[in-house]
């Protein structure tokens, strides 16, 4: 051994190391493999749940990230109904306005009819009056020269008799 450089007492070092490590090895896949007992079941199950939270901050950042999608489609949606409601008491707005204003146009015709008709009735209580008094002269007259034919056939009676 002394063509590689190294001394005996060297190489037999290296082989006890290499021997210790190998049985290190075996002994820690022994102590892995056989069934465990409580005391080291929980710094096995330590272990385990350490080497597996990389995935588990996986599932949660895409937990995270569903959610945070979840919720920007929400205020979208919440954006686009706002919206509409907007739009839709804009609408609201602008057809009660119209109809206001329809109403102060239909109140001013109504006023208007109302005075058209008050005038329309005293011009027809006014021709009533007036056909009523024309009647009367008519019927006066009338009987004005019914009595004078009365009298003066009365008259000449009388003058005859006497």
């Amino acid at each position: 051994m002394r063509s590689s450089g190294l001394s005996a007492s060297g190489a037999a070092i290296i082989i006890v190391s290499r021997t210790v490590l190998l049985l290190t090895m075996m002994l820690f896949g022994v102590v892995l493999s056989v069934q465990a007992t409580p005391a080291s079941a929980g710094f096995i199950s330590g272990v385990k749940s350490f080497f597996q939270l990389p995935g588990e901050v996986d599932r949660l950042q895409t937990q995270y990230e569903d959610t945070k999608q979840q919720l920007d489609r929400a205020n979208q949606e919440l954006d686009v109904v706002s919206r509409e409601a907007k739009e839709t008491l804009q609408q609201f707005k602008e057809s009660e306005q119209k109809l206001i204003e329809q109403n102060a146009r239909l109140a001013e015709q109504n006023e208007q009819l109302q005075r058209s008709i008050q005038l329309l009735q005293q011009a027809e209580r006014e021709r009533a009056a007036k056909y009523r008094r024309t009647m009367t002269m008519i019927f006066t007259a009338a009987g004005l020269i019914v009595l004078y034919f009365v009298l003066n056939r009365v008259m000449r009676v009388v003058l005859r008799t006497r």
